[in-house]
This record gives structure tokens, sequence and C-alpha cells, in this order.
């Protein structure tokens, strides 16, 4: 849910007018670069170990933290869609549709109690 793909990218974006940025850019510190550091941690650089039928992706079409295009990214890895909730990272508005889908999913998978306890917590 609300998957940060690439930390690299993250840190590049949301950094751009930091001082910190600056310094890295003027030490030769390029995106490339911090995508090749952090692949290790990067979901996208190995194949998923469960079925697909058990992979979901959430997201919130208004996040400004971890913005639309990671989803996408991790969904097309996978092979699957990603279940968009029009809400953001901190503001999580009317993601109840796509949490009640996984649930209903995982239910069918033989998990319904614990779909149902992870979401009341």
């Amino acid at each position: 849910m609300i998957p940060a793909v690439s930390m690299a990218k993250l840190m590049w974006r949301h950094g751009e007018r930091s001082p910190a940025r600056l310094r890295a850019v003027r030490a030769g510190i390029t995106e490339d670069l911090l995508i090749d550091a952090f692949a290790v941690h990067a979901p996208t650089t190995r194949p998923a170990r469960l079925a697909r039928e058990r992979l979901f992706v959430i997201a919130g079409r208004g996040d400004r933290i971890t913005p639309p295009d990671h989803a996408e990214e991790l969904a097309m890895h996978w092979g699957v869609d990603v279940r968009w909730f029009d809400g953001g990272h901190l503001a999580q508005l009317g993601r109840g549709d796509p949490i009640r889908d996984v649930r209903r999913e995982l239910g069918k998978l033989g998990f319904a109690g614990l779909a149902f306890r992870a979401h009341r917590r």
C-alpha cells in the first residue's frame, strides 16, 4: 500500500531544491548513481516471490510523498493492476473500496480472518 519503489528517485525528487542536493550534484552524484546504489532495496530489481493473485498494489492518485508513478511501476513489474483511491499519503480519502477489494480477494485465498484483523488495526 502506497509503495515507495525507488528510494533514490524519491530522494532525488523531494530534494530538488535542497542544499544537500546541490552539494551532491557538485560532487558528481547523479540520480542514476543513486538508483544503482539503492537497487538492492528496489522491488523492481527482482521477481515477486508470491503468486500474482496474492499481490496487491494500492495507491493514492493525489499522493505527493510517494507519487503514483511508483505504484504504476510496481504494478507493471508484478503484472497486476493498481487499486486506486482518490486521496494521498496522509489524507487517505476513499481508501475503503480498494481495502475492501483486497480483503475480499484475501478471503478467497483463505485469509479472511487475517485480512479483517489487519484492516481493523
